[in-house]
């Protein structure tokens, strides 16, 4: 804005405020446009500064609202992260077990839980049931319905019948029997863990 933009104020007639020994009205009236400028100027660096106060305010709040919601998806993360642990820790034979209210349980969990314990369940009566064709072994006797392949009877002769078989032999004559099935199916056993490539 230029000085003559500014308008003073009328003046009363009788009015003494240009009447300065050694200045003339109009250069009074240019020192009064001076100081109305730098005024204007000034209230304009204020209106800027605080412009810029709340815009840094927005963004330190927008910033802090981000870090926050970071923290909140790393600690999410972290707990699925965990979760997927607990869920690989049971798929691979871990007997231990979270507790009901533990924020790391999931549905996917629970599944593999209960599949795991009907594994053991099945492997158990499997154990069960070998432990006692093994120490029955040379005194059994089945009976199939037919010509088919389904056992309807298995009997246990009464001792002094039959022939007593020694249960470590019989392991081995088992373990020996499975290598050599197989080594037919282009399989091989390292550590006695059966490991087939078909």
């Amino acid at each position: 804005m230029s000085d003559e933009d500014i308008e003073l104020p009328p003046l009363p007639k009788a009015s003494k405020m240009y009447d300065i020994p050694g200045y003339d009205e109009e250069e009074l009236k240019d020192y009064a446009r001076t100081a109305i400028q730098a005024d204007r100027a000034r209230r304009a660096l204020l209106a800027e500064r605080d412009a810029l106060i709340h815009d840094n305010a927005e963004y330190v709040r927008a910033a802090n609202e981000l870090a926050a919601e970071n923290e909140r998806l790393r600690a999410e993360l972290e707990i699925e992260r965990l979760k997927l642990a607990a869920i690989g820790a049971v798929a691979h034979g871990s007997e231990q077990r979270l507790d009901q209210d533990s924020p790391y349980r999931s549905d996917a969990y629970d599944t593999v839980c209960r599949l795991a314990e009907m594994a053991h369940d099945d492997l158990a009566k499997d154990a069960a049931r070998y432990r006692w064709l093994r120490a029955r072994w040379g005194r059994v006797t089945d009976t199939y319905k037919g010509d088919s392949g389904h056992i309807t009877w298995i009997d246990v002769e009464p001792d002094g019948e039959g022939w007593d078989t020694d249960p470590d032999s019989l392991d081995a004559a088992i373990d020996a029997a499975i290598q050599r099935e197989s080594g037919r199916r282009g399989c091989h056993t390292p550590n006695t863990k059966l490991s087939c490539t078909r």
